[in-house]
This record gives structure tokens, sequence and C-alpha cells, in this order.
């Protein structure tokens, strides 16, 4: 259902004739399968059947007939006018039902044609029917196009009707609530990827946490070689060029270690 109104905010995002001409394209293409392709399929299957039909026909015609002269024969008749003009109407329907099929045949091979002008056909009168609604949207076809989409996204579909405007307001308030989601994850990647922990050097089994970055600094807490600390991105040289490094305990207590004993963890 949410895929369903996600498409209708697509669709009432164009113009009520822009979605017009759409549909009208829709429906020709439709009407074209069926006139072009299914038309002349049906028309050969037909024709096929009526074949065999009035073949089957005059074969037992024919053998009455000869059944009939025969007898007639043997009377001592020997002219059958009624029989030759019942020859030449079944020669004359066969005929007919023969080139019919032919002609389908051709019609099909010259399709070609015939689409390049229906096409032509059909795009001036969807740009006409298209201009006309844009020009006046009030008249008779704007009124039963907005009836149609009422039926088809309502009643059948249970979607809202939304005005271009609605729809396009709709769209934006996504892009905005995508891009601020983005923005939060993307911050939360970057958060997690720039975090840098510390850990003592295989040298040193404990180290000294201190409160200003100095060997004569206050100590405030002692690692020992499992701990590891959070680096809080900055840095400064204390005396002998030593550098000290401002880092945050498991435990929280934030303050200095010296450079010397400790090693990016892995």
């Amino acid at each position: 259902m949410e895929q369903a109104m996600n498409a209708s905010v697509y669709w009432f995002m164009m113009p009520p004739y822009v979605r017009l001409a759409i549909i009208l394209f829709i429906i020709f293409i439709i009407f074209r399968f069926v006139l072009f392709r299914l038309a002349v399929l049906v028309g050969n299957v037909v024709l096929w059947i009526l074949l065999r039909l009035v073949g089957l026909l005059v074969g037992l015609t024919t053998s009455i007939v000869g059944f009939v002269v025969g007898f007639r024969v043997k009377k001592g008749v020997t002219h059958f006018p009624s029989v030759h003009k019942l020859e030449d109407v079944m020669e004359s329907v066969v005929r007919k039902l023969m080139n019919a099929r032919e002609n389908c045949s051709v019609q099909h091979m010259s399709r070609k044609i015939i689409v390049k002008r229906y096409r032509r056909v059909v795009l001036l009168l969807i740009i006409a029917v298209g201009f006309s609604f844009y020009k006046w949207p009030d008249t008779k076809l704007g009124q039963t196009w907005h009836e149609w989409e009422h039926t088809v996204l309502v009643e059948t579909f249970s979607l809202s009707m939304l005005s271009t405007e609605e729809a396009r307001a709709v769209y934006d308030q996504w892009r905005q609530d995508s891009n601020s989601d983005s923005s939060v994850e993307t911050a939360a990647t970057s958060s997690e990827d720039t975090s840098i922990f510390l850990q003592l050097t295989s040298e040193y089994d404990g180290g000294k946490i201190r409160r200003t970055p100095s060997m004569d600094g206050e100590k405030i807490a002692v690692i020992g070689s499992g701990d590891t600390l959070l680096f809080l991105g900055e840095s400064e040289v204390g005396s002998s060029n030593v550098t000290w490094y401002k880092v945050e305990t498991s435990s929280g207590v934030v303050g200095w270690i010296s450079s010397n004993i400790v090693e990016r963890a892995e």
C-alpha cells in the first residue's frame, strides 16, 4: 500500500494534461496491438476455419450431386444447368475465401506503412488533446478526466487525490527527510571512523595519566597493559620535546599521557 501511495505522489507531480497524454498513449499502444496483430491473427484463424468448413461442405455437396446426376443419366437426362451453376457458386466461394486470406497476409506484410501513418495520427491526436486540456482545463474533457482519475485511484485503489502542488510538496518533504537521515548516518559513520584508541606499548606494563602535559603534572589515574584510551584529538609538546596526548580512560577520567609509552590500538 505504501508503494502504491508513493507511486501516486509521483503520478500527481505531473500536470493533469501530461497525465492525460500518458494514458492516451498507453490506450493507443494497446489498440495498435489489437488492431495490427490480434486482428490479423484472428482473421487468419477465422478464414482457415471457414475454408475447412467450406471444403467439407463442397465435398459433401459434390458427392450428393454426383449421386443425383448419375441417377438422372440412367433415365436419359444429359443436361444439368442447375448443377453447373452450383459448381460455379461453390468455386466462387472457395476462391473468395482464399483471396481474402492472401489479402490478409499481404496486409500483414505491408503493416509497417500503416503503422507509420497510425503513429503520426496518434501523435497529432495526443498533442491536440493535451494542448486543449492545458489551455482549457475546465471543459467537459477536463471534468471527464478528473472523474476517471477519482474512480480509478480513490474508489478502486483507496488512494488520495492530490493537486500538483501538494504532490510536489510531499516529494520535497521526502527529499528533506532523506537528506537529514543521510546526514545523521554520515555523521555517525564519520564519528566512528575517526575515533582513535591508544594502548601501552609492549615495553610497559603500566602508565600514568596526568592532569597537565608534563612529567611534573599531578597523577590522576593509572592504566595497565590491557587498558585502552580514547584519544581526544589534542596533543602538546612538553619539556625534553616529549609529546603528550590528551586521552580519556574507560572510566571517564580525562588527562594527558606521554607518547613515549603508548601506541595506536589495533
